[in-house]
């Protein structure tokens, strides 16, 4: 410091002593700013979005920003959490994403469905179906549908629970769905299951299937894929009881 004002001639009175690690300690500000900055623009972009009518997910017309709400609300995109509900059947037929997905069954005429048909979902988190309405008595079913080469990746855990109505998963006609997550089938209440069904098509799971109730879990599939598909699943159905016997 003093070199440099000898040989311009230029001194500063108010300047505070230089400290020791000072330009790291700012460094290391700034950089705890920008991490902050990153994750509060994260927080505020995710949005969630609910079915307000049958529809595309392309559609604005099919979303609203609350539960019931009025139409014309942003389509979901990676990152928000979508509620699938009130008896809407939701359309995927190109490519969409978003954070994480529930499915309610209803107390209408229809099941409430998500069907991914012959277009690509990629959900970075879970999914959750319920056939259970709380102070709601459902009287039909939530159902996730992939169909027609339809394409769906889900990254986290699979929750299906069967109450009042059944949660299902139907994956067919040359559909393909992967699970990356565990799967959990529960069943509170006789003749209501929780299904896993495929149909001439591929389902692949990369975690765990927990049975977690006593009553009306299901999991069936046909054609070459499909028994394969049951003969591994028993097998390792079976090396899961061993292990929790053991």
């Amino acid at each position: 410091m003093s070199s440099v004002q000898a040989e311009t001639g230029n001194t500063n009175t108010n300047a505070l002593p230089s400290l020791p690690g000072q330009g790291k300690v700012r460094s290391l500000l700034l950089i705890l700013c920008l991490i902050f900055s990153f994750f509060q623009l994260n927080l505020s972009a995710q949005v969630t979005r609910y079915s307000v009518a049958n529809g595309s997910w392309n559609s604005t017309a099919s979303w609203s920003a609350t539960s019931g709400g009025a139409s014309g609300a942003s389509i979901p995109v990676a990152g928000d959490i979508v509620y699938i509900e009130e008896a809407f059947d939701i359309t995927v037929t190109g490519t969409q994403a978003c954070d994480s997905v529930i499915i309610l069954g209803n107390d209408g005429t229809n099941s409430t469905e998500l069907i991914v048909d012959g277009g690509t979902l990629n959900v970075g988190g879970g999914m959750f179906i319920s056939g259970e309405g709380g102070a709601t008595t459902y009287s039909r079913d939530g159902r996730f549908i992939v169909e027609n080469s339809g394409i769906a990746t889900l990254s986290g855990n699979v929750s299906l629970l069967a109450d009042e109505r059944n949660g299902d998963i139907n994956v067919e006609t040359n559909g393909v769905l992967t699970i990356n997550g565990d799967v959990s089938l529960t069943s509170t209440r006789g003749g209501r299951r929780s299904e896993l069904e495929v149909d001439d098509a591929s389902l692949n799971i990369n975690g765990d299937i927990n049975f977690l109730g006593a009553l009306g879990m299901m999991i069936s599939g046909s054609g070459f894929g499909g028994l394969l598909y049951l003969i591994l699943l028993e097998i390792l159905t079976e090396l899961q009881q061993a292990t929790m016997v053991s």
